[in-house]
């Protein structure tokens, strides 16, 4: 068990790996998306929020 650490910090650590593994989910769905439509011309900002 961890029952050194706080539960608040567990669920912190364990809350930005679950959001990490999201961002990435959605960034691939975002790319492939694109992909599809090459017509679409994106800002440097959305680039950025991608990588």
């Amino acid at each position: 068990m961890l029952s050194p650490l706080p539960e608040v910090v567990v669920v912190g650590v364990w809350e930005q790996a679950v959001n990490r593994h999201l961002q990435k989910k959605i960034a691939e769905r975002w790319n492939r998306w694109l992909k599809r439509k090459r017509k679409i011309n994106f800002t440097m900002k959305e680039q950025a929020f991608l990588n």
